[in-house]
């Protein structure tokens, strides 16, 4: 994968857009979020459209590393969700649900290790706010004056906690 800009939300976004179509062919062969349909909004709305709520496609491919020193949530599952973005499901997307699609490699960052790790996680809008609810929150520290549109902060969700569809 090419690194990104973390903080240049367009490069993103494009990205997100490429692979939300990587994402329905996975959802075909495994036979996974049977009846998934792209949604018909525009390119800040959720992606999909599953059980007649909307969908919104998280594609992570970096561990937060240092989840378990700052937040003591093991690395390996430890996954970001902004909190713009369960904002928006309470009011601009009513009930949308949150699908985590990770895929990262066995690898070491700031003196941790994480094992690889692969599949979908489905959070549905009810488990959502159950867990953002107890959820820690990070702030990122080069966002503070962002201009951009970038998220300030996220909730920071452990994988184990949600239902892995593969």
């Amino acid at each position: 994968m090419q690194v990104l800009n973390t903080e240049d939300k367009k490069s993103w976004i494009d990205w997100g857009v490429k692979k939300e179509y990587d994402f329905l062919r996975v959802c075909q062969k495994y036979d996974i979020l049977s009846g998934i349909e792209k949604s018909s909004g525009p390119v800040y709305f959720p992606e999909f459209v599953y059980q007649d709520r909307y969908l919104d496609l998280k594609t992570v491919h970096t561990p937060f590393f240092l989840a378990q020193r700052k937040f003591n949530i093991d690395p390996n599952f430890a996954v970001t969700l902004n909190k713009q973005d369960v904002t928006d499901c309470n009011i601009k997307y009513p009930k949308c649900q949150i699908v985590f699609w990770v895929n990262w490699k066995a690898t070491t960052n700031f003196g941790v290790s994480v094992e690889k790790q692969r599949g979908i996680w489905f959070l549905s809008y009810e488990q959502m706010i159950d867990l953002v609810e107890d959820a820690p929150l990070h702030a990122y520290q080069n966002r503070i004056d962002d201009t951009k549109g970038n998220a300030k902060d996220s909730y920071i969700l452990d994988l184990r906690k949600m239902d892995k569809k593969i």
